[in-house]
């Protein structure tokens, strides 16, 4: 939690702080600016672990400090999704939309939540049904059941309004928790999807990716990448100390959060896609995707020395 809402809380301040104070740094109105930090502040929260997924596998990196990281990095999208819907509805009658209330989007965000990760824990259990029906054992019956599943998951929770990526985690943790064969499972997608997946997900970023509008942002971009990664530090830092967690722990989980992409990306183009923040969404998308490329270049860094320093990758301290 703390490393969620620690980086949230700088850039809401800071960002805001900063318009009020220094109004010539941002080319708009004081309460744009606001509103462009109650809609940027939710997207310091959550951390893509496809990065770190990457490092650990590729050095066989394993211990604490690499399951405390990965166990965060899936639970902090659940807060990211809930601190985005009440940030957009604050932001919406920053902006004037009275028809918008911050319980109901409360409410909203809590059946995001909670329905997708029901929804993928059926799924999950579906999958073990259906293999045991059809008496599924080689690899080739497994991928086409797996493709069968996920595909299902997503197409469920985006018909009944469900967070898509909580849906399919909540699908792969009943699994890997519940499923026998989990081990050969995790097997299965890693051979054949991770190196389509990391393709396909660079190819969309690149697609929104306008290079002409990151000079101008450059200033926002430096900012939200410094107050992200203190917040990831220091929040991860004081939560594990009063987790009672071990030392190694307390030092290291914060250099495997830094990563970011997926789920803020398609956050970011949901909010600009929303007629009411229609001033502030270039700035906004060209933040976010600058961010990225700074997140995903120092990410993998970070991780590689905070897991040699844990001595959680064979041969490196």
């Amino acid at each position: 939690m703390l490393e969620s809402l620690l980086p949230f809380f700088l850039v809401l301040i800071f960002i805001s702080l900063s318009g009020y104070l220094f109004p010539g740094i941002f080319s708009m109105q004081s309460h744009w600016i606001l509103i462009l930090a109650l809609l940027i502040a939710p997207l310091a929260s959550p951390t893509d672990p496809s990065a770190t997924i990457a490092v650990i596998h590729q050095y066989k990196a394993k211990g604490q400090v690499s399951d405390t990281i990965m166990e965060v990095a899936a639970l902090d999208d659940a807060m990211a999704v809930l601190l985005f819907s009440i940030s957009v509805a604050v932001a919406a009658i920053v902006a004037g939309n009275n028809d918008t209330s911050i319980s109901s989007s409360v409410l909203h965000a809590f059946y995001k939540i909670a329905g997708a990760v029901l929804a993928g824990g059926i799924t999950g259990w579906l999958t073990g049904f259906l293999s045991k029906m059809l008496k599924i054992e080689n690899e080739g019956q497994w991928i086409v059941l797996l493709a069968a599943v996920i595909i299902f998951t997503f197409g469920i929770a985006s018909f009944l309004n469900l967070d898509e990526i909580l849906a399919a985690m909540a699908l792969g943790a009943f699994i890997t928790n519940f499923n026998k064969q989990s081990k050969l499972l995790f097997k299965i997608v890693e051979r054949y999807t991770e190196a389509l997946i990391m393709l396909l997900f660079f190819i969309l970023s690149g697609l929104h990716l306008d290079l002409f509008a990151i000079p101008d942002a450059t200033l926002l971009i430096l900012i939200f990448v410094l107050l992200r990664i203190t917040g990831k530090y220091f929040g991860a830092r004081l939560g594990a100390s009063w987790a009672h967690a071990p030392q190694k722990v307390r030092r290291y989980t914060s250099g495997g959060l830094i990563p970011q992409g997926g789920i803020v990306i398609g956050l970011a183009l949901l909010i600009s896609k929303n007629p009411a923040f229609s001033n502030i969404a270039h700035p906004l998308l060209a933040v976010i995707m600058g961010s990225a490329i700074f997140h995903e270049l120092l990410g993998p860094l970070a991780a590689i020395r905070a897991l040699k320093k844990a001595g959680e990758i064979p041969g490196k301290t």
